[in-house]
């Protein structure tokens, strides 16, 4: 049973901007896997964007660093599933297409955040329950002040 303030919490971020409303309405796993992971990937490069750095590496393979992430999730499921660390330290450290660990890093989370959401709200991504448990919480420079 999840804690009522998380469960609160899940419902407000789908309710509010973050899914809009051909989102909500849309009942194809596929097409809300795209629109979780177009989310992801709005909210992974925010500093790309807006560093000066239009030119970025990054940002010229969107598409292929998007395909890569997608296939990862519904074709190595099993593989994320058995030992998630793992995977994801190795995800992280790929560093094709210029990916950095950071970026990666965030944009794995927000595509886990998203599907989590979109998880409790409409039933879907029912096969991901398992990873939804081992996900790491990001520790950013945020997260280190509040705990020291």
């Amino acid at each position: 049973m999840k804690p009522k303030i998380l469960t609160d919490r899940v419902y407000r971020f789908y309710e509010g901007r973050a899914f809009n409303k051909e989102a909500k309405s849309c009942g194809d796993e596929d097409k809300m896997l795209d629109y979780c992971l177009r989310k992801a990937w709005q909210d992974a490069i925010s500093r790309e964007r807006f560093a000066g750095k239009g030119n970025s590496v990054i940002l010229q393979n969107a598409n292929q660093i998007k395909r890569k992430l997608k296939t990862e999730l519904t074709e190595e499921l099993d593989r994320i599933n058995n030992d998630f660390s793992f995977w994801h330290r190795n995800m992280c450290e790929d560093n094709a297409f210029g990916m950095r660990c950071g970026v990666w890093q965030k944009f794995i989370n927000m595509a886990f955040k998203y599907m989590y959401c979109a998880y409790q709200k409409k039933e879907i991504f029912q096969q991901y329950d398992a990873v939804f448990e081992k996900c790491h919480c990001p520790v950013d420079s945020i997260i280190a002040k509040k705990v020291y």
